[in-house]
């Protein structure tokens, strides 16, 4: 699945290959899957693709986008077949849907994406679209497996294989947010929701060693192929963090990537924290692509592809072929020894989709780019 938002681009496009970013920039092939002359489905609306989330599944998708007339749904590419799979003022299981969020995830069709409800647009809710059925998987103050209730805090819910995976805060009292617990979820393909780890997990040492802490927030969880990631935090917030660390594995038998003990490669000290929310790291093929702060607020983005930990980029790399450094940096996917990654510079004025392997960084497409005579500003961040 690749995954991509766009901050303000009229054309979402894809690169048609296997793996593309293993490709030299000269052999991409790009298409266009929507475009803001397109019509909402069943409406005579266009759509509004400023600000817009897409995850490709093969030959099908799903996009959270605006439209023209004030609408704001997700809606899903079958087959070329376009259709509504949620908008806002929906009531779906009785519940009334008031805002989405981004990162939508797909996998053989089926849809699962987090949203906002009423009565208290705090309330929030994670929906699933399984066979052109949309339906509630879990709601703020509903029980949650292994005890307690949910709060509204689900995080990064994610689909493959027929798993839905998230991680989520529970406290004591039914409609509370004060959180006393949490940990992390999964929807199996049998339909029974279960609970696969406590937020108060063991948490093993880093590979540089040091002492472990401990977690009580989960921020990240994802699973692929039977192999799951998670990345917690000791406090509610990346900003005053301790400690945090990224686990890859299965639960009960988790080997941590990396922790605030590893040393920055090529950088100065461990990691002071790993920063981007919940895409501060990204897990695809059973690596994983983070991005992280050394001692000296450095910003960077690592991956353990080849075994060990290693630098992709940082706000010091220059930008090949370019007089400037990369000033922003967004971790993307992994595939046949190469790292996708987006990066701006020229104070945010250019940017552009760049692959890494080997120590060497190329560009795939930059600030503009020409799709079928069109030319295109292209904004936005991959996964």
């Amino acid at each position: 699945m690749f995954q991509c938002r766009n901050t303000a681009v009229a054309v979402v496009v894809t690169m048609v290959a296997l793996a593309p970013w293993a490709k030299p920039a000269s052999a991409q092939t790009f298409t266009s899957l929507l475009e803001s002359t397109d019509v909402l489905p069943g409406s005579s609306s266009t759509f509004d693709l400023t600000d817009s989330w897409v995850a490709l599944d093969g030959d099908n998708f799903v996009v959270r986008a605006a439209g023209s007339g004030g609408e704001l749904g997700v809606y899903k590419s079958i087959a070329g077949v376009l259709s509504t799979v949620v908008e806002v003022g929906d009531v779906v299981d009785s519940v009334t849907i008031d805002d989405i969020w981004f990162r939508v995830g797909m996998d053989d069709g089926d849809v699962v994406l987090a949203a906002n409800s009423l009565p208290f647009s705090a309330r929030q809710v994670l929906l699933t679209d399984i066979s052109g059925t949309t339906s509630v998987l879990a709601h703020s103050a509903d029980p949650a497996p292994g005890g307690n209730y949910f709060t509204s805090s689900f995080q990064s819910a994610g689909i493959n294989d027929g798993v839905i995976s998230f991680a989520a805060l529970t406290t004591d009292t039914s409609g509370s947010e004060a959180h006393t617990g949490g940990g992390t979820f999964q929807r199996n393909t049998g339909g029974t929701l279960v609970k696969t780890n406590d937020v108060g997990l063991t948490v093993p040492a880093g590979p540089d060693g040091g002492t472990p802490g401990s977690f009580t927030f989960i921020r990240d969880y994802e699973i692929q192929n039977g192999v799951s990631m998670l990345y917690g935090t000791d406090t509610g917030s990346e900003v005053d963090t301790a400690f945090a660390s990224i686990l890859v594995g299965t639960p009960g038998s988790y080997t941590s990537v990396v922790d605030t003990n590893t040393l920055v490669p090529g950088g100065v000290g461990t990691f002071k924290r790993f920063v981007g929310s919940s895409f501060a790291a990204n897990f695809i093929g059973g690596a994983v692509v983070l991005q992280g702060m050394d001692q000296a607020d450095t910003i960077g983005l690592y991956t353990n592809m080849t075994g060990s930990l290693e630098a992709i980029a940082t706000t010091s790399t220059p930008v090949p072929g370019e007089a400037f450094t990369f000033e922003s940096l967004s971790p993307g996917g992994v595939a046949e020894g190469y790292a996708v990654f987006w990066g701006t510079w020229d104070g945010g004025t250019e940017e552009g989709f760049f692959r890494y392997g080997g120590g060497i960084i190329t560009p795939i497409v930059l600030t503009v780019v020409v799709i079928g005579g069109r030319t295109v500003s292209n904004r936005g961040g991959a996964h």
